[in-house]
């Protein structure tokens, strides 16, 4: 997992490039699995994670409403 800086509500991420799957984990420990997740949408999400872009906010536009599931 890749920690994401200064978000106020994520707080790290994790993509497989073989099987597109996107972790998210929420600062509040919660974790989703997003599938089907582009490469080319998971490169432009990584570049928000040293806070210079908002990540929640990326996220909620780009990633927020493809399907996925509670992980943990």
């Amino acid at each position: 997992m890749k920690a994401i800086e200064k978000s106020s509500n994520l707080a790290a991420a994790d993509y497989c490039a073989e099987t597109s799957t996107l972790i998210v984990e929420f600062k509040n420990g919660t974790q989703y699995k997003y599938e089907n997740v582009p490469a080319a949408v998971y490169e432009e999400f990584e570049k928000t994670f040293d806070g210079s872009q908002s990540a929640g906010k990326f996220f909620n536009v780009q990633i927020k409403n493809m399907p996925s599931e509670k992980v943990k």
